[in-house]
């Protein structure tokens, strides 16, 4: 699948669990079927992608790169990765998923 397409996708999905999530909450039905729906269709999407990369794309890497090319990649990796993920800093993302770990269905 294209990533454009994937993550389009993937958007779709987290909508319709949003949507449904405040009436889930309230035990109506359909809106949990549709969270639940919305759930493992993005299980199966993160899979899929999971081992598209396993498979395809990491063993195509480890024949492209050097052992000495794959180190500073992933020096280079962890100093942006320190700064930012996603346009948000890491203590943005702590403080999201305190927030979210003390969230329930």
């Amino acid at each position: 699948m294209r990533p454009d397409l994937r993550d389009s996708q993937g958007r779709a999905l987290v909508r319709k669990m949003a949507e449904a999530l405040q009436a889930a909450r309230g035990g109506d039905a359909a809106a949990l079927q549709a969270l639940e729906s919305g759930g493992r269709g993005f299980i199966d999407l993160i899979r899929n992608h999971t081992s598209k990369e396993n498979n395809i794309l990491f063993p195509m890497a480890d024949r492209a790169v050097d052992a000495e090319g794959c180190r500073k990649l992933g020096i280079g990796y962890d100093e942006v990765a320190a700064r930012s993920f996603e346009g948000r800093s890491r203590a943005e993302l702590i403080e999201l998923a305190a927030r979210l770990a003390g969230s329930r269905v």
